[in-house]
């Protein structure tokens, strides 16, 4: 069995199944029933981040009562959505149980539940129907078979491959822009591998990859989109615009020059409208750090992002293409999700350790409401500064503690190198070379960390 013998047989399941899984005042659905504007319409309401191809069927539980009731079925996910609730994705793979009393079907998965009501169910082929996608969804791991990705995804989600060419490209670039990193874009890439989650392996083969470069930008380009979940390909392109941006700046300090390097991306990212995005990129850069600098209002913050959300609309730079690798100012694509669950940036995203960040966990939610009481509003506004700032500190601790490990791994090869008598000299002169930028770099960062602390005694 392959991956699409098996997307196939998922599919056709879904499809023969879904009228049996509601009740008779339930409407089902195939995508192929739906026009494209109503599919549209669905997806945003119950799965916004859901890819329109990847739906097989839409259950619309609303009937005669004001609101959006519904669910989404594809290969991978059930998606639903109850009335003033958020939609919730429940993985067939991570269900766990199914419960059920007089009025509720209860679903664990992973960490979570989800209640659901019987009345718009068939409850027996429903409970069926979950056991045999869970079912299904473990002979496939058994053969290492993924169904095809069916929704946008962070850089956070993607697989280790496609995270660390995507680094790797970052690294390419910068190799050619100038003879060595420096400490000051050496710490963008650093603060960027720890909102990517980075394990110490990952971390060791760009190490590597940094000592003996054997590959080019167009190879590890290439490679990265190799690895990119399918639906998720423009948007990766479109992010790693902006870290090629977010080091340019780290590199030059005054502004983007559009110098040559940077101009002949486009000749490998083949982005529509570029300068347009470009400059929206640069938009969204200057207002997350003046956010954080507490040089723009988080009201008039929110109303550039609705503005920037439209405009990239027309330019095909969503958001979440965006936000999808998080904010260069130190914030998690999680996180930014979180701050500003309103908006609509990766409105699906599972927010990890949430509950176990006793800072983070109440980080700014920006909800116009809470903003409307005009008495309090400066309050308020400086009190979700200074959480957001205890955020974005607690990044660069995470960043500064992985460096600390780095240089020591740095100084255990040297020393074993001088204990082995190896007269490599050149190795050791690299391996050293490369400590003392990691030094700078932990400098660089705990500089940073400073301000950021100076920033909260005048919050």
């Amino acid at each position: 069995m392959n991956q699409d013998i098996a997307e196939v047989q998922l599919y056709v399941y879904i499809k023969d199944e879904m009228r049996n899984l509601f009740a008779e005042n339930v409407k089902v659905h195939t995508r192929l029933d739906i026009s494209d504007k109503k599919l549209r319409v669905i997806s945003n309401n119950i799965a916004p981040d859901v890819l329109p191809e990847a739906i097989v069927a839409y259950a619309d539980g609303s009937h005669l009562v004001k609101g959006i009731r519904g669910f989404i079925i594809t290969t991978q996910n059930l998606y639903y959505k109850d009335f003033g609730d958020t939609s919730t994705r429940i993985p067939f793979q991570q269900i766990s149980s199914v419960q059920t009393n007089k009025k509720k079907i209860i679903i664990q998965y992973g960490q979570e539940n989800v209640v659901i009501d019987k009345s718009i169910l068939n409850e027996e082929a429903f409970i069926t129907f979950l056991e045999d996608m869970k079912q299904f969804h473990k002979e496939l791991e058994s053969y290492d078979i993924t169904p095809l990705n069916d929704r946008i995804l962070t850089l956070d989600e993607m697989s280790k491959e496609a995270r660390v060419n995507y680094v790797k490209c970052l690294i390419d670039y910068e190799k050619e822009c100038s003879e060595q990193i420096s400490p000051s874009v050496m710490s963008e890439i650093m603060g960027l591998m720890t909102q990517l989650g980075y394990s110490k392996e990952m971390r060791n083969e760009i190490k590597q990859y940094i000592l003996f470069t054997n590959s080019s930008l167009e190879d590890n380009f290439q490679a990265m989109l190799a690895y990119t979940p399918r639906g998720n390909e423009h948007d990766i392109r479109i992010s790693l615009l902006k870290d090629f941006l977010r080091v340019t700046l780290a590199r030059e300090k005054k502004s983007i020059a559009n110098t040559r390097k940077f101009d002949e991306l486009n000749q490998l990212l083949q982005i529509q409208n570029f300068t347009e995005v470009v400059n929206l990129l640069r938009k969204s850069i200057e207002n997350d750090k003046k956010l954080v600098d507490g040089q723009i209002t988080e009201e008039d913050y929110l109303k550039d992002l609705n503005k920037m959300k439209e405009y990239g609309k027309q330019i095909q730079a969503d958001l979440h293409a965006i936000y999808m690798g998080g904010s260069i100012v130190g914030l998690s694509a999680g996180r930014v999700a979180q701050l500003f669950p309103g908006i609509g940036i990766m409105a699906m995203l599972p927010i990890p350790g949430a509950g176990a960040l006793a800072i983070s966990g109440v980080v700014v939610y920006s909800t116009y409401r809470y903003l409307s009481n005009q008495k309090d509003k400066a309050k308020k506004i400086a009190k979700k500064r200074e959480k957001m700032i205890q955020e974005i500190i607690m990044m660069h601790q995470a960043t500064i503690n992985n460096l600390i490990e780095d240089i020591e791994d740095y100084t255990d090869r040297v020393n074993d190198l001088l204990q082995q008598n190896l007269l490599n000299e050149n190795a050791i002169s690299e391996l050293r070379n490369q400590m003392n930028l990691f030094k700078n770099v932990l400098s660089t960062v705990k500089k940073k960390e400073t301000v950021l602390h100076s920033e909260l005694e005048v919050v």
